[in-house]
This record gives structure tokens, sequence and C-alpha cells, in this order.
């Protein structure tokens, strides 16, 4: 609460960008070697793990926003005074 940390965003456009990238250039590998093969399953390794990360910055961002925002309603000395009488 003293020192509230703001997340680095990713704007949506460089996420669909970055997205896009990452499915053309699977579909590149797949196209240039042809049939199932190690590229193949590299490709789809890539592209889930970028989904994967793309997700849950989209997700960290939106979560952050609802946390700062009903960090507003926090009454700091109420929750002080009642981890004092927990003996924390």
């Amino acid at each position: 609460m003293d020192h509230p940390r703001y997340p680095k965003r990713l704007g949506m456009g460089a996420k669909t960008g970055l997205w896009l990238v990452v499915v053309a250039v699977a579909i590149a590998a797949m196209q240039l070697f042809g049939q199932p093969s190690g590229a193949t399953l590299i490709a789809a390794l890539v592209g889930l793990a970028v989904g994967a990360i793309v997700g849950f910055t989209a997700t960290a961002n939106v979560f952050s926003r609802h946390v700062l925002v009903a960090g507003r309603f926090v009454d700091r000395s109420l929750i002080e005074a009642r981890l004092r009488q927990l003996g924390a």
C-alpha cells in the first residue's frame, strides 16, 4: 500500500502483432518442412508458450487495474488495528 507497483503494460496492438508474427513463423516453418517433424513440434510449442505469456500478461493487466481501484477503498488503520489484535 505504501509503494504501489504499476505493472508494465503491453498494448493490445502489440499483443496482436506479436501473436500474428508467431503464427506466420509457425505457418512458414510448417510449409517449409511439409510433413510432421521436429520443426512442427517446436513451432507448436513456441505458439503455445507465446499464447500463455500473452494470456498471462492480459490477465495480470486486468487484475492490476482492479486491485489498484479496490485499494482506494481499503482503510489501512482498520487493517493495522486488526493485525495488532491478532498479534501479527
